[in-house]
């Protein structure tokens, strides 16, 4: 399992690369209100944290459409922070995501990202360190 965590700062889908800024989930408060993007949702969906998390936790808690459930925190749109490490990261040293891109069309018409490696801006990502700054077994799940 990955040693560290941090959020997609950059992607560059042509050239398949991007920075990750080392820094830890942030801790939520109960009443909190989040933007969220689970795989099939089209847009970012606010939702309410149901109870006080962790700092180290990987499933947060939410109210959502009358609805109570745990989500993964890779699902909550984080904001960066104005420090952290930086590290190169090269789609040949991460997990492909299972599900499309939200909003992207490839050139036959059809939805692009599924069994590809992909990120979002802002996304949670969980990664081991190689010579100094390059992110190697990146993956977007949390692996609870």
């Amino acid at each position: 399992m990955p040693t560290k965590t941090g959020l997609i700062v950059s992607w560059n889908w042509t050239r398949g690369y991007g920075i990750i800024q080392e820094q830890q989930p942030t801790k939520y408060k109960k009443g909190d209100i989040i933007k969220i993007l689970k795989p099939k949702m089209k847009l970012y969906q606010e939702a309410k944290v149901a109870k006080d998390t962790p700092q180290n936790e990987t499933q947060i808690e939410i109210f959502s459409n009358g609805v109570t459930e745990k989500i993964d925190i890779a699902y909550v749109r984080e904001q960066a922070n104005q420090s952290g490490k930086q590290y190169f990261v090269h789609n040949a040293n991460c997990d492909k995501k299972d599900y499309n891109a939200i909003g992207l069309i490839g050139q036959d018409g059809m939805s692009l990202g599924k069994d590809r490696v992909w990120y979002n801006l802002w996304e949670r990502v969980y990664f081991d360190v190689y010579r100094q700054n390059n992110a190697v077994n990146v993956t977007h799940k949390s692996n609870t």
